[in-house]
């Protein structure tokens, strides 16, 4: 119907041309010329000599071809040429006399000796392995013709081949034991690919040899080093295991150990409580031996620790007594309450019965009279009291049948109810709670080499607790409780552990800081004549805190 219309092909035609304009404005805006160079295309099918379109289709082309020619530089700078050169022909078929990619696309076919000299000398310093020289040259070259895309292309490739002969260098030199040499090599292949796939386990690897000859230098500490490097480098990648790392850190550790390792003889006290200082020694000695971390042995030619047990107290306990009650429940029987007003309702019930009978007979003795006067006449004037009366006997017999019901409910109901009642009741059957307490405490002391003064005393303390009951009742519910308190040599054999506890805590401490402030010492001392034995120290120290 619309097509059939005069001038609606030619204002159709001319609405698809605006519409092509406006969307070609909105791609330039967007920054999508290959769009904007498509739908100026559209308009000028609609209207070939627009010049709005015309003027837009040739600056988008020239946008088209920049974006392409920085595109066709970008593959480059990745390495890849063919896609470079892809972009390039792109570039040119909107502007074929685009002045820079047609100088990179010439730049893709030029022979060596007519490209710039510095790209001239990065080939040939690349030839000879003279990697630095190579990029500088490439680089160069680039700075002089950002349009020269072999020498872009080249940048990532000599990265490559830089960062792949140095990790071949490395792995050479690791191979031949040169550990050093092999470890500078690794570091210039960061200055290329720091994020070489092969580069951290190859370091890894150059640590564990590094570990392993410094534990048959006897080393341990510098071994421990390097053993933990090589477990970090393991951490990063999965090429490496991390068991050879692990049982070197263990191994060095061990060494470590080993050499600082100092032994104790604890020996129980000659005086004081000969009988407790035996036995308490003898648990030191247990817990000191079981305590590896603090790397410590027990030996008979090492230094004296002497246990003396010298104060026991074991009073008796005291009693505290307080007094308490019991609740317990009792059944007894007591008057039914429901009798008393039973008997009264049902004399209540008989009392109306009465009244209502003396009723019954007045207003009998009434009617009778009336129904003796009455005639049947319609004029007699007896009708309707008559009524009345009757209207009055029918109530009260009525009522009467009811208070007559209600007697023998009430009656068979005292009946049945019993004399008796049973009832719960709460009472109460005081007692004395006795709470029984006693606080006993050991005193203990080690010193070293007899001086019982160099550690301070420890002193274990055992609080004991127990209640019983005075007063007990079974039969209510309140059994008696007995008194369970531990005997003196229960009580002596908690104050025992107690006291080896933190003694032994004790002698671990005070002979880890003795040894740090030795280690301490050495390696002060050993600074400046043996750096290395002073490092030694230092790290074990660091091992043994």
């Amino acid at each position: 119907e619309l097509a059939g219309k005069p001038g609606f092909a030619e204002d159709y035609r001319l609405a698809r041309r605006d519409a092509a304009v406006l969307e070609a404005e909105a791609a330039m805006r967007r920054g999508e010329p290959e769009r904007a160079v498509e739908r100026y295309g559209a308009a000028l099918r609609f209207e070939p000599g627009l010049t709005v379109a015309a003027d837009g289709i040739r600056q988008a082309k020239h946008a088209a071809a920049d974006a392409a020619h920085r595109a066709a530089q970008d593959h480059a700078d990745r390495g890849d040429l063919d896609a470079a050169r892809e972009r390039l022909e792109h570039a040119l078929g909107h502007v074929p006399e685009h002045p820079a990619a047609t100088a990179a696309r010439r730049s893709l076919s030029l022979p060596l000796n007519e490209s710039p000299p510095p790209h001239r000398r990065a080939v040939a310093a690349a030839g000879a392995g003279a990697w630095d020289d190579a990029l500088a040259g490439y680089r160069d070259a680039v700075v002089a013709a950002p349009d020269f895309l072999p020498a872009r292309a080249a940048i990532p490739a000599t990265l490559d081949a830089a960062a792949e002969d140095f990790l071949a260098r490395g792995q050479t030199v690791r191979e031949a034991g040169r550990l050093d040499d092999a470890e500078a090599a690794l570091t210039r292949v960061l200055d290329y690919r720091p994020k070489h796939p092969a580069l951290e386990a190859e370091r890894g690897r150059v640590d564990l040899a590094r570990g392993d000859r410094h534990l048959a230098d006897d080393r341990p500490g510098a071994a421990w080093v390097a053993y933990r490097d090589a477990l970090d480098h393991a951490e990063r990648t999965p090429k490496l295991g991390r068991d050879a790392a692990q049982r070197g850190i263990a191994a060095a550790v061990g060494e470590v150990r080993d050499r600082h390792r100092v032994t104790l003889r604890v020996l129980p006290a000659t005086g004081g409580s000969a009988d407790l200082n035996e036995p308490l020694a003898e648990r030191v000695r247990g817990r000191l031996a079981a305590d590896a971390a603090a790397a410590l042995a027990l030996g008979p030619g090492g230094r004296a620790v002497t246990i003396d047990a010298f104060a026991l107290d074991l009073p008796p306990a005291t009693a505290h007594r307080a007094e308490r009650s019991h609740p317990y429940t009792v059944k007894i029987d007591v008057p039914n309450p429901e009798l008393p007003r039973l008997q009264h309702e049902i004399a209540r019930v008989d009392h109306c019965i009465d009244d209502l009978l003396c009723d019954l007979r007045r207003l009998e003795h009434r009617h009778a009279y009336l129904h003796r006067l009455h005639t049947g006449e319609p004029g007699c004037g007896y009708t309707q009291e008559l009524h009345a009366v009757n209207r009055k006997l029918r109530r009260i017999r009525r009522e009467l049948r009811d208070a007559r019901a209600d007697h023998r409910r009430l009656t068979r109901r005292l009946v049945h109810e019993p004399t008796f009642v049973t009832k719960r009741q709460t009472r109460h059957w005081p007692f004395t709670l006795v709470t029984h307490r006693r606080r006993a405490n050991l005193k203990a002391i080690a010193g070293f080499d007899n001086a019982a003064n160099e550690l301070p005393p420890v002193v274990a303390e055992v609080t004991e607790t127990d209640t019983s009951i005075e007063g007990a009742r079974p039969d209510l519910g309140l059994s008696a409780d007995p008194l369970e308190l531990p005997d003196d040599p229960e009580t002596v054999n908690d104050l025992l552990d107690l006291a080896a506890r933190e003694l032994s805590r004790q002698i671990a401490r005070d002979v880890s800081k003795r040894r740090d402030a030795a280690l301490a010492s050495e390696a002060k001392r050993l600074a400046e004549s043996d750096p290395a034995a002073a490092r030694e120290a230092e790290i074990a120290r660091r091992i043994l805190d």
